[in-house]
């Protein structure tokens, strides 16, 4: 074994947590699909996915406020999927394309460029 295994051995143990972590998320929010089988609800279902697991990490390597994600739910946490949509779309459109009277708690969250919060 070399000097990198033990590395190599937790980072492979954190992806497979990941993995499962996801899984839950997806099993959990799967059902509250209307047509849960359908091939439009499982995009939307893995981009959401994907969308969440970026959030997480944005978070735990703060490229957002400290707790910004996190406390944004909690604070909306009574309409979830109103603030998530909201979140989405705040993140995908440059600063100075938002609305000047966006509140401050949304607009907190920088760009994020790449197309991964454009609805597709």
């Amino acid at each position: 074994m070399n000097a990198q295994a033990p590395k190599e051995i937790r980072e492979l143990e954190i992806s497979v947590k990941v993995g499962e972590l996801v899984k839950m998320l997806y099993d959990a929010v799967k059902p509250r699909y209307i047509k849960p089988e359908s091939p439009e609800a499982l995009r939307s279902l893995n981009i959401f996915c994907v969308r969440i697991v970026f959030l997480l990490y944005a978070e735990d390597s703060d490229l957002f406020n400290k707790g910004a994600f996190h406390d944004y739910l909690k604070a909306n946490s009574h309409d979830a999927r109103r603030a998530m949509l909201d979140l989405f779309k705040v993140l995908s459109q440059d600063e100075s394309e938002r609305d000047v009277y966006l509140n401050d708690e949304l607009r907190a969250f920088p760009y994020v460029n790449g197309g991964l919060f454009e609805d597709i």
